[in-house]
């Protein structure tokens, strides 16, 4: 009988502690329109105080969310800007999610995804090898610069290298 008092106790907590879990973080996968089974890791939006810090090779960075997906073992990198969705996205924000997804792969997990949240929409942003190259080589180049301080190439990245535009996939509402 006091078994079974301990055991129903101690479910009633744990589903107690994963529904309030659940409906804390619910705003901010509806955001992102990540699915519920989802692991939030770390978040700075909608109040969150968990921010979560990304560091590899000598990068610094705090996505506005972090999740692990149990089921596809792996990560989801979420970072939100707060313009109305165009369908388009700027280099700018395709570079920092990128940054971001590479980081992100440091982990024990390799597969990576992002989402690109805007006010009205969300963009599905697959881990591409070669724009992280490309963006780590002009580590080194801003490190130069800034101790010459002049710049070792003017031109933008996107002027220098023959990357393409990729449309990403939208997450429809």
């Amino acid at each position: 009988m006091a078994n079974d008092l301990i055991i129903g106790t101690f479910l009633a907590c744990a589903i107690f502690a994963v529904l309030h879990a659940h409906i804390r973080t619910y705003r901010i996968r509806q955001l992102f329109r990540v699915p519920w089974y989802c692991l939030l890791v770390g978040s700075d939006v909608g109040g969150s105080r968990s921010k979560i810090t990304l560091r590899s090779c000598g990068l610094i960075g705090s996505p506005d969310a972090l999740f692990f997906d149990p089921f596809h073992w792996s990560w989801i990198v979420c970072e939100y800007k707060s313009r109305k969705f165009s369908g388009y996205y700027s280099l700018k924000e395709r570079y920092q999610i990128q940054l971001y997804l590479h980081m992100s792969r440091r982990f024990w997990c390799s597969n990576v995804t992002g989402r690109l949240g805007y006010r009205g929409g969300v963009l599905l942003v697959p881990y591409e090898q070669e724009i992280v190259t490309h963006l780590l080589r002009l580590r080194n180049e801003a490190i130069h610069a800034s101790s010459q301080h002049v710049p070792a190439d003017a031109r933008p990245l996107h002027q220098r290298t023959t990357i393409p535009r990729t449309v990403y996939p939208t997450l429809d509402s």
